[in-house]
């Protein structure tokens, strides 16, 4: 493997060919775990490959929100002294307002063209990484906001069969989730927990969908110049 072969995802150092894409081991495994989950394999929900498919394409830009917030609020937890403008970006800390971005390599634009059309507004990412501090979420409780986040996301991207394979989807995480409360926490009362926890996933929705007009109308005018093998996989990312 070439060593200056970066993930297409997280554009970290590659490990090869994984799905088709060239990416890092961790998400080839993310990926992998997506299509092989214990929600995608409950007997009640739909088996056809092209629907687990479509569903996990969903995931991708959902993650590296997830992914972004979540490593800055646990970064912030661990150092008190954090400035607002710092945020964990690609595994690396970053400070906005010291950044600059090359945009040369992926568009023939302006950076500003670029920014403004193909990069996700980051409006709602204070209150998000906030309310993330204060929350501390456990490790369930993580993976019940990211599967949940992932899958409302996906039911309202592609509704008819897949909407109700979603809603499905979100019922059995409700029922973990309650399972998970009454016995492993021994907690009867965890209304206002999980109202806490919908208001940080509900932020990241609405950042997520206003980020997606602007998203088209940077691939009417193909902004981007990035060609991918497998471009149905990147469909919401901003950069096809």
């Amino acid at each position: 493997m070439d060593p200056g072969l970066v993930c297409r995802i997280c554009e970290l150092q590659a490990d090869g060919t994984h799905f088709g894409v060239v990416t890092c081991r961790a998400c080839a495994v993310f990926f992998r775990r997506s299509t092989t989950s214990k929600w995608i394999k409950r007997k009640c929900m739909a088996r056809s490959e092209d629907k687990l498919i479509i569903i996990v394409q969903a995931i991708w830009h959902v993650w590296s929100k997830v992914h972004k917030c979540a490593s800055t609020a646990l970064y912030r937890k661990s150092n008190p002294n954090a400035k607002p403008e710092q945020k964990i970006f690609r595994n690396m800390c970053m400070d906005r307002n010291l950044g600059k971005f090359d945009t040369s390599w992926m568009s023939d634009y302006s950076t500003e063209h670029v920014i403004r059309f193909m990069l996700t507004p980051n409006v709602y990412d204070f209150e998000i990484i906030e309310a993330l501090g204060k929350l501390d979420p456990t490790d369930v409780e993580s993976t019940f906001m990211f599967a949940q986040l992932c899958f409302e996301y996906a039911g309202k991207r592609f509704q008819g069969n897949i909407l109700q394979i979603t809603d499905r989807f979100q019922q059995v995480l409700s029922n973990d989730l309650h399972l998970y409360y009454t016995n492993d926490q021994r907690r009867n009362r965890y209304s206002q927990r999980l109202a806490d926890l919908m208001k940080v996933n509900n932020l990241m929705q609405r950042s997520i969908w206003e980020a997606r007009p602007p998203r088209e109308i940077g691939r009417v005018f193909n902004i981007s110049k990035i060609e991918f093998s497998h471009p149905e996989m990147f469909v919401d990312s901003g950069f096809t």
